[in-house]
């Protein structure tokens, strides 16, 4: 199964960037390592959204502000929207 980095890692002399596929060979660390990245969210077996160039924010800011800009553009309520912006992230983390 793919795995891909969710946020820059650096292991000794080997690094990944956000959205690169990485293995625990490919880092040069342990299953028991590369299965703490993943517990901790820095690896996950989804490829990560396609951020837009020179975006700043984390990927959960990202996601949060296009759940909420499709909701305002269904005619929902600024309050709404962010309500169900929060909710969502929960169903993709």
């Amino acid at each position: 199964m793919a795995a891909y980095a969710w946020s820059p890692i650096l292991a000794g002399d080997k690094s990944a960037k956000f959205g690169d596929e990485v293995t625990a060979s490919g880092l040069g660390i342990s299953k028991e390592d590369f299965e703490e990245l993943a517990l901790a969210g820095s690896i996950r077996s989804k490829k990560p959204p396609k951020l837009p160039e020179g975006y700043q924010g984390s990927v959960v800011d990202f996601l949060r502000e296009q759940i909420k800009e499709a909701e305002l553009a269904a005619g929902a309520s600024f309050d709404e929207a962010a309500l169900e912006s929060m909710a969502a992230i929960g169903e993709v983390s």
